[in-house]
């Protein structure tokens, strides 16, 4: 059989290259994307090689949590019996499912699968905001970004957090797009297991149920389909067992922790004010006092410990609430102070350099690039935001929930730039979204208006 491409013409032709330049690009623009995540992954193994030793220093307890799930002994402290509920429980627990590998192992495991979650997210969220040929950049930021990196080695949450607060905003993006029941269900479930890992978003609800009624208000009161309710019931099924736990040891219905009232206090007390807060201290880091100091923060704790133990002050919940009203009554004291204080705890938030005892000792040639590259993202994402809010401000909202929220709670209670870390793969999307093209109109827009 014999065909003839002779009636073929250039028209035709041309349609066929403009197909196949397309193809691709797009090909061409996953191999970026996919060659980016390689290279972030090789430099978090690169930092757990180089700080190793950190992966076994447990500062915030979790491995010794970890350990205790691991052994039988449930949610307790390293060498006790006694049920803690000081810290959350997901990442504990999920060291606890690796611990046999060893301490330093499992978080090393949990702390590179996190970070493959957040760079695949992260790609996810570009394309779902229509940024397809930006999601590299994306990905760029958050696979060189100084602080997920460092805290790969740590065994901390800062990388869990940031990991599932990016698939939390991925699922509610499809909820947005697709609104049916189980895009509902999984939203309300990352949301939960958000709460489980950092207790601070569950202040989020407030903004969640404004938004739910204000949504329903501009529908012209017609009846919710019930998708919202869905998905507080997932966020609830998910802390149920975290509930009925702390209900069952504690007498007392804990949705976060009992480590509220010392974040509080930490950050307001008189010994902090003094020294970070008062006159000319006014951005002093506290943390860097020598422990001789009076006013240092290793002084301060010591005192507070004997205070609690002198007043018979000895579960969790009596010191919780303790340093709750303690850290009220300075608030109460010193009422201006308390506000120079929010300021300066909302500059340390958004702080580009870094900030730890060990700070002062680190090169120029490490400090210099961090502050600019944080300085930058900032300013970027800031205008992306804006950019988001002008195409679609039902859209914005997605990103302003978690960011209002953390920024929210630690003008009260204690902050470094640190506490940003869960925020960073947002803001690595509003920098892609702040080089949008003027007429580009993102899919996720065009779905939800």
């Amino acid at each position: 059989m014999h065909y003839d491409f002779a009636g073929l013409d250039n028209r035709t032709n041309f349609h066929f290259m403009k197909i196949s330049i397309s193809l691709d690009g797009a090909t061409v623009r996953q191999y970026v994307v996919l060659s980016i995540i390689v290279v972030g992954m090789l430099l978090r193994l690169a930092a757990i090689s180089h700080w190793e030793a950190d992966l076994t220093i447990d500062r915030d307890a979790y491995l010794g949590i970890a350990q205790s799930l691991y052994e039988g002994r449930g949610f307790a402290s390293q060498g006790e019996t006694e049920p803690t509920a000081f810290r959350p429980p997901l990442y504990p627990m999920l060291l606890s499912y690796v611990y046999w590998l060893g301490p330093a192992s499992a978080v090393a495991t949990v702390n590179l699968l996190s970070s493959l979650l957040i760079l695949c997210a992260t790609t996810l969220v570009a394309h779902q905001l229509g940024l397809s040929r930006l999601a590299w950049l994306a990905v760029l930021l958050l696979a060189v970004d100084p602080l997920l990196v460092k805290y790969t080695s740590q065994p901390m949450t800062e990388v869990t957090s940031a990991a599932l607060m990016m698939t939390w905003v991925s699922s509610w993006l499809s909820w947005r797009q697709s609104p049916d029941w189980r895009w509902a269900m999984t939203t309300g479930i990352f949301f939960g297991l958000n709460v489980l890992c950092r207790p601070t978003i569950l202040a989020a609800v407030p903004l969640l149920v404004i938004w739910t009624l204000g949504c329903w208000v501009m529908r012209k009161k017609k009846r919710p389909n019930g998708l919202s309710v869905v998905a507080m019931a997932a966020t609830l099924l998910v802390m149920m067992p975290w509930l009925i736990r702390n209900a069952v040891d504690f007498h007392k219905l804990i949705p976060a922790t009992t480590h509220g009232g010392y974040t509080l206090l930490l950050a307001n007390n008189e010994s902090f004010y003094r020294a970070s807060v008062e006159g000319d201290a006014w951005g002093k880091i506290w943390e860097r006092l020598p422990n001789g100091n009076p006013d240092s923060q290793a002084s301060w704790y010591q005192k507070l410990t004997h205070e609690m133990d002198a007043q018979g002050l000895k579960t969790e919940i009596a010191r919780d609430q303790y340093q709750y009203e303690l850290a009220l009554k300075t608030i109460r004291t010193h009422a201006g102070t308390f506000a120079k204080a929010c300021l300066l705890r909302l500059y340390w938030f958004w702080h580009i350099m870094p900030q730890g005892p060990d700070a002062g000792a680190m090169s120029r040639f490490i400090i210099v690039p961090v502050a600019l590259f944080y300085l930058l993202e900032n300013l970027l994402a800031l205008i992306g935001i804006v950019r988001v809010w002008k195409r679609s401000w039902r859209t914005s909202v997605i990103f302003l929930v978690p960011i209002v929220t953390l920024v929210g709670v630690h003008l009260f209670f204690w902050t470094n730039m640190r506490m940003r870390a869960s925020l960073l793969p947002i803001l690595a999307v509003l920098v892609a979204a702040a080089l949008w093209r003027k007429k580009q109109t993102p899919a996720v827009v065009a779905a939800i208006d």
